[in-house]
């Protein structure tokens, strides 16, 4: 600190940590830096908790010349101290130096904001960890000076939406702290697209010969902040569904040509319909190509139509892709293969 031709040091004086009954001191000097002689006067402050005890008599001060004193702080109760030191120039101007003295306390310091992020709506309950530090030099009730405290809350997640809640913390000698949770909860699903990004439920192959394969790619994604593993599945009872039937006819003829139609091979997709992979893991937000495989065949034609070779076959079956090992409340996507 300097007043213009005087220049102190230190500026202000900080007594921390002190005990009851300790004895705590320092040297305060007040430099000339001016061109001429300086009248210095250091005033003892005003409490007696400080003492301060001037180096000399000289007043007069030659430029670059100092004057100096011990400055003595002896706590009486543990608590907060202030005070100042006043240097007198010349009687024309005053310096005041701030004196302060701190007890030894604890100092419980913890952030306002505990964030759950993007999570997934998993019906289960996640928690974090919230740290509360002493950093002073006391112990508190509970926390040793420089330990940390580690604060447990748990999110329920039921279903998707915004969180946001505030709770009260009590920290000792302090005013209490408003902690804010927040958390976005989100469905865990997956979804099927085109090459383009586009969401997909239907996939059509058009028209093919018997005998031959037709492979469409497609893009699973995991729409959710949770690795999953899923599974590729045919849906060979789901409403709909379709294959080696004649959908130009009449529902009357082609009721009558599927009862007379059952052949084991017309029940196995497996041969028909191929998905690989067909089953894998999707890490948060994560994408893989799934390669969909059709491969119609000649279904061995009944003693009725044995003269015909315009057998027509039409094809409408279903996919599921589902997430598998987890209890999770997350959708599965249907998508319809067409061929015909």
């Amino acid at each position: 600190m300097s007043g213009g031709s005087v220049r102190v040091e230190p500026p202000f004086v900080d007594f921390s940590n002190v005990c009851v009954g300790g004895v705590y001191k320092t040297t305060l000097t007040a430099t000339n830096i001016g061109k001429g002689r300086k009248k210095i006067i250091i005033e003892k402050p005003a409490r007696k908790l400080f003492k301060f005890t001037a180096a000399g008599t000289a007043v007069t001060v030659a430029p670059g010349q100092s004057v100096s004193g011990l400055l003595q702080f002896t706590p009486e109760k543990e608590e907060v101290v202030r005070d100042c030191l006043l240097i007198h120039i010349d009687d024309v101007e005053t310096i005041e130096v701030p004196l302060l003295g701190f007890p030894r306390t604890c100092s419980l310091l913890t952030d306002s904001v505990l964030d759950f992020g993007c999570v997934a709506a998993s019906r289960q309950i996640i928690s974090k960890h919230h740290p509360i530090t002493n950093q002073g030099s006391e112990p508190a009730e509970s926390l040793q000076q420089g330990a940390t405290q580690w604060l447990k809350v748990e999110l329920r997640t039921d279903g998707p939406g915004q969180f946001d809640e505030k709770a009260l913390i009590k920290l000792q000698s302090f005013s209490a702290v408003t902690l804010t949770i927040r958390a976005e909860v989100v469905d865990q699903r997956l979804e099927v697209c085109d090459l383009k990004g586009d969401s997909l439920s239907c996939l059509r192959f058009g028209p093919l010969y018997y005998g031959t394969s037709c492979v469409k790619n497609v893009f699973l994604r995991n729409d959710g902040p949770q690795a999953c593993d899923w599974i590729c599945l045919i849906q060979d009872t789901a409403a709909g569904t379709e294959v080696g039937t004649d959908l130009r006819k009449s529902t009357d003829p082609s009721l009558f040509e599927r009862e007379e139609q059952r052949h084991p091979a017309v029940q196995d997709f497996s041969h028909v319909l191929v998905c690989a992979p067909h089953q894998g893991r999707l890490g948060p937000h994560g994408t893989t190509t799934v390669a969909v495989s059709f491969s119609p065949f000649r279904i061995r034609p009944t003693t009725v139509e044995h003269n015909r070779s315009d057998r027509r076959q039409d094809y409408c079956l279903f996919l599921l892709f589902d997430s598998v090992g987890r209890d999770m409340a997350s959708r599965t996507t249907m998508v319809t293969l067409v061929w015909n």
